[in-house]
């Protein structure tokens, strides 16, 4: 951002009037958003700062109210602030934007055709075979279109797998996919999107429309330099996007909801909530080991009206999720999960991903495992390793692995099992 956007942001959002907490820098965090952290917040000073918004002519666009979490989206003519409040931490986020998409309000009206459910992907080998992660999903909704999560590895295999789980479930020849959510930068999650798009472009796939994207990514150099990624990740997104040009992306923000046909999804995590601090810093040996972006991953939940949600967590690191569970307490229970990927409890970077804080505060009846093979699951500890066994133990969710496709309804939690793909 030029000094002169950073003093356009100063100036729209009104922060000299936030009075008291420490403000810290103004931040760039892609896509012409810019944040600010103010620490050390009251609730009170929230509200005084909201009310010298609405003062300033911004009306209140959304907001959410949820355990230690308050968030506002208040919008001017074409500026748009998003605010949120971390009780537990004391911490206020300020972003803001010009022109910035917003997810409607309200559902979209739709004829219901079928219940809601969730198929996990199996991630594919060259030859098509499964390597042993579940680094996807498909979501079915109401009237038969369909939300997609990440979409595994690079290859073809993995696109195909994707294609054909959406012809299997689709109710005519048409694929109407409404949203399509990119959890975080890594190959292993966005390869398959990839070669996805790249087929329905190139006239492989047939019948595919893809009405919106949604993503938090931020390839600024002082955060990309911890994602162990190059330009080229940043750049197969652009070109994945750029196959359908007339699709809308939004950059989500944590504290906003999606609203489609028969789900309500909810933001509960974003790269956007470890700013301003360097994303891969968050352990102390932190210089040696920055990671390698994994809690840039954004973490959604999926509400049905009166059947079961369900958790999609990507990546999610330890930090990520402790910091989720102490923001929304006892409002994330979650029924079905896919548990972060790497599944362990490990005491380095690309390991932690879960603690039993996190399962305390979700208590899951059904978990997707990112592992296909009783092999890989004794390679990765998951009988040994104590928060696993924790979870096991105190909450007994039926583990699903990801030797295949498998399917879950939420209209009741029913397991409808592995998915036969010609």
């Amino acid at each position: 951002m030029s000094m002169q956007e950073i003093e356009n942001f100063k100036q729209l959002s009104c922060l000299p009037t936030f009075e008291g907490g420490r403000v810290e820098k103004i931040c760039d965090i892609g896509d012409d958003y810019a944040q600010i952290t103010v620490f050390e917040t009251t609730a009170e000073m929230l509200e005084n700062y909201i009310t010298v918004l609405e003062g300033a002519g911004y009306v209140l666009y959304a907001s959410m109210s949820k355990g230690n979490f308050t968030s506002y989206t208040l919008t001017q003519q074409n500026h748009m602030v998003h605010i949120y409040r971390a009780g537990y931490s004391g911490e206020t986020r300020i972003v803001a934007a010009f022109d910035a998409l917003l997810p409607a309000r309200e559902t979209p009206t739709y004829e219901k055709v079928c219940e809601v459910s969730y198929t996990a992907l199996a991630s594919l080998g060259k030859e098509g075979n499964p390597t042993g992660d579940s680094l996807g999903g498909v979501l079915q909704l109401e009237d038969g279109t369909f939300i997609l999560y990440d979409g595994g590895y690079g290859n073809f295999p993995a696109g195909e797998q994707i294609y054909k789980v959406l012809k299997k479930l689709a109710k005519d020849d048409e694929i109407v996919i409404r949203a399509w959510v990119l959890s975080h930068l890594h190959w292993d999650h966005t390869g398959g999107f990839y070669q996805f798009v790249k087929a329905v472009e190139k006239g492989i796939f047939t019948g595919v429309t893809v009405e919106s994207f949604i993503y938090n990514l931020c390839n600024t150099p002082e955060q990309s330099e911890c994602l162990y990624c190059g330009d080229t990740d940043f750049e197969r997104i652009a070109k994945g996007i750029a196959c359908f040009p007339e699709a809308p992306v939004y950059k989500c923000l944590t504290g906003q909801e999606f609203f489609f046909p028969g789900v309500r999804m909810e933001v509960l995590s974003c790269m956007s909530d470890f700013v301003p601090r360097v994303i891969g810093y968050e352990f102390p040996d932190a210089e040696k080991d920055k990671g390698d972006g994994n809690a840039t991953s954004i973490v959604v939940r999926l509400l049905t009206e009166n059947g079961k949600n369900l958790m999609l967590t990507g990546d999610a690191n330890c930090t990520l999720l402790d910091d989720m569970c102490l923001r929304f307490e006892d409002h994330i229970k979650t029924d079905i999960m896919t548990m972060p990927h790497h599944a362990l409890n490990k005491p380095t970077y690309r390991a932690r991903n879960a603690t039993r804080l996190f399962y305390d505060y979700t208590r899951p009846d059904i978990c997707f495992l990112p592992s296909a093979s009783d092999a890989r699951l004794g390679d990765q500890g998951f009988t040994t390793n104590e928060v696993n066994v924790y979870l096991q133990e105190k909450y007994h969710p039926a583990i699903l692995l990801a030797d295949a496709p498998r399917t879950v309804r939420l209209s009741d939690g029913a397991i409808l099992g592995e998915m036969k793909l010609e």
